[in-house]
């Protein structure tokens, strides 16, 4: 999983464009995939000069993904 925190439109349109699964949360974009290594760096070379955030999936990203529903503090 790859999370990109305030991601760019050109960003969003990469990801749709090679059909990955993913969650556009407005200011943030969850990228699934299997392969992290070669999209991360590409993501970060091409439209992230920042950086972004990559992670592994928690327990919680399981949940929500199953139920769609969001952990209220």
């Amino acid at each position: 999983m790859i999370e990109i925190a305030q991601p760019t439109n050109e960003l969003r349109s990469f990801i749709q464009s090679r059909q990955f699964h993913y969650e556009d949360l407005g200011h943030r974009l969850i990228v699934y995939c299997e392969d992290r290594g070669e999209l991360y760096q590409r993501i970060t070379r091409d439209f992230c000069k920042e950086g972004c955030v990559m992670r592994s999936a928690t327990l919680e990203d399981v949940f929500l993904k199953l139920t769609g529903r969001e952990l209220r503090e």
